[in-house]
């Protein structure tokens, strides 16, 4: 086995208590500071499909579906205006800036389909939902405005968040756990490097190179009763 192998299980044979504190006192502070500082964020989505009128006559083709999955594009810009964001606010009934609400509002336009998918993430479940399902009605009247003759269906209603999708409890507990037993490595080893005496006739001959001939055992003196 490599020499450093035999140091580092030294290091954490002699110094397991050091690691042990340190991982531990980290896991529960940022475990802490987690639940205290950091408010739970629920998410809702959505998905939107893009196509052609069904009460058009002519039938799919090739140039149909470029079109519609070029104008999926344009559509997800259309969501993220301001003037959408602002209408569907009203509607919602929610307290919160445009800008707020910018920041939190995703859209995606699923390369490759006629798909868009929209995401909203905000503090309050109640309030998550109903922007969702308001800037999704929002958009369908703006988009049937802009540009008719174009099939806006829902795809995936939006599901009321029970849960939180973040802060993750179990990753913010094992990136602790790593983060404590990293740093009490680290002042272990620097404690090593700080402690001058010499741990064994190993060290000593590696340093002087001359070779020990004895050794004194350690040994603890019964106590007398």
């Amino acid at each position: 086995m490599d020499k450093s192998i035999f140091d580092i299980m030294r290091i954490f044979k002699k110094r397991w208590k050091i690691i042990l504190a340190f991982t531990l006192a980290i896991s529960v502070g940022i475990f802490l500071m987690t639940i205290i500082f950091i408010k739970p964020q629920y998410e809702a989505t959505t998905k939107m499909f893009i196509g052609k009128d069904t009460n058009l006559s002519e039938g799919y083709d090739s140039n149909d579906i470029n079109l519609y999955q070029q104008l999926s594009k344009t559509y997800s810009e259309l969501i993220e205006s301001r003037n959408t964001i602002i209408s569907a606010i009203e509607l919602a009934g929610i307290d919160k800036s445009p800008e707020e609400v910018s920041k939190n509002l995703n859209v995606f336009s699923m390369e490759g389909t006629q798909i868009i998918k929209i995401s909203y993430r905000s503090e309050d479940p109640e309030d998550t939902f109903n922007f969702i399902n308001s800037i999704s009605d929002e958009f369908i009247q703006r988009a049937a405005y802009l540009i008719p003759n174009v099939n806006i269906q829902v795809l995936e209603n939006a599901i009321y968040p029970e849960k939180s999708v973040s802060p993750n409890i179990p990753l913010t507990i094992v990136i602790s756990v790593f983060m404590g037993m990293i740093i009490g490595i680290g002042v272990s080893t620097l404690f090593e490097m700080i402690d001058s005496t010499y741990k064994g006739k190993d060290q000593l001959e590696e340093e002087f190179r001359i070779p020990v001939i004895g050794e004194i055992p350690k040994f603890r003196e019964d106590k007398k009763s």
